[in-house]
């Protein structure tokens, strides 16, 4: 997590507020869940009723806004204003706009606390109205993790949450959930709820939870393909025609093209010590024997051959320039195909 939303949000914990809160960028996770935080702690349950007050950026403009944190709280010692979606606000782009926020900006109400969730945007800070933001509120601009960031940033929320996430574990909740921070956290939470007094998060406990079959899954397909083994595959391919849901073919196909893109990287480096591949290969460093040794049971070829099976499996999956074809069979020949 941010360095900057853990301050935000252990400040709001300790009932510390600023006057005004600009949330702006491209992750909505962070975004909501300051938004979130605010919303419970700053006012009482009697007290949202007069002093909360939550609107959406296309239904307002900057007039109203600023009207509206001009009053007084009715009951509350101070009022809570939220306009979500503010990027929508229709005038905040426009000269006059910035002008009104700005004018607010250097002389605020004390007894309002206005949030700003300006999403999938951003204002520069080099601007007038940016240098505004920067420097007298308390302005947060989020981004979206690397895919190679993913698996590190759960280990870590799970340490905040005073969680111990396995590397394994991490790498599934990924590989199942991909790189949505809500999707992730809420499994994890959910997980947490179910867990005993060891805290500990392993591929266990992942397949259990998640309902993932502890032996066939799109995870353990990919091993099976890295590792050559034929029986294995089998065994999960014959699982996943019995039980479509457990692992569809796109995002199987996914994860068998994320394993040969990794094995052709490898072929393409020089260095293949562990720290340099982790990097290349935008991996944790606890993979990088696993992709080593498909690499070494796949030369160059076979992996661009392999790709190029993926493809087709892809085109195949959705009735591109191919008659339809049951999943399971789809998914059978591909393996097959690379595997021989």
């Amino acid at each position: 997590m941010q360095k900057e939303i853990i301050e935000v949000i252990s400040k709001i914990n300790k009932a510390e507020y600023d006057n005004i809160y600009f949330l702006q960028g491209n992750e909505d996770y962070y975004i909501d869940n300051i938004v979130d935080k605010l919303e419970k702690n700053v006012l009482k349950d009697n007290e949202k009723a007069l002093d909360l007050t939550i609107t959406y950026g296309k239904e307002i403009n900057m007039n109203k806004i600023i009207e509206y944190a001009r009053k007084a709280p009715m009951i509350a010692v101070k009022q809570l204003i939220i306009i979500k979606e503010a990027q929508e606000i229709q005038d905040l782009t426009k000269e006059n706009g910035k002008k009104i926020l700005e004018h607010y900006i250097n002389n605020p109400s004390p007894r309002t606390i206005l949030v700003l969730a300006y999403k999938n945007k951003t204002i520069d800070k080099r601007t007038s109205l940016g240098k505004a933001l920067n420097q007298k509120t308390n302005f947060i601009t989020t981004k979206k993790l690397y895919d190679n960031q993913i698996q590190q940033w759960i280990i870590d929320y799970g340490n905040y949450n005073k969680l111990k996430i396995s590397n394994k574990a991490a790498s599934m909740i990924h590989e199942y959930l991909g790189n949505s921070l809500k999707k992730i956290t809420k499994e994890i939470d959910k997980i947490s709820n179910n867990l005993k007094e060891d805290r500990l998060i392993d591929d266990f406990v992942v397949q259990k939870f998640m309902g993932i079959n502890r032996e066939y899954n799109g995870f353990e397909l990919q091993t099976a393909i890295a590792n050559k083994d034929f029986k294995k595959a089998y065994l999960i391919l014959k699982y996943f025609e019995q039980n479509p849901k457990a692992c569809p073919i796109n995002p199987m196909v996914a994860l068998i093209y994320a394993l040969f893109i990794k094995v052709i990287h490898i072929h393409m480096t020089k260095d293949k010590s562990n720290r340099n591949l982790a990097e290349i290969l935008k991996i944790n460093p606890y993979f990088v024997n696993q992709y080593l040794s498909a690499a070494k049971k796949y030369p160059p070829q076979k992996a661009l051959e392999a790709i190029q099976y993926i493809h087709e499996a892809d085109l195949k999956s959705k009735n591109i320039n191919y008659p339809k074809i049951k999943e399971s069979q789809i998914a059978q020949e591909l393996v097959c195909k690379i595997m021989q």
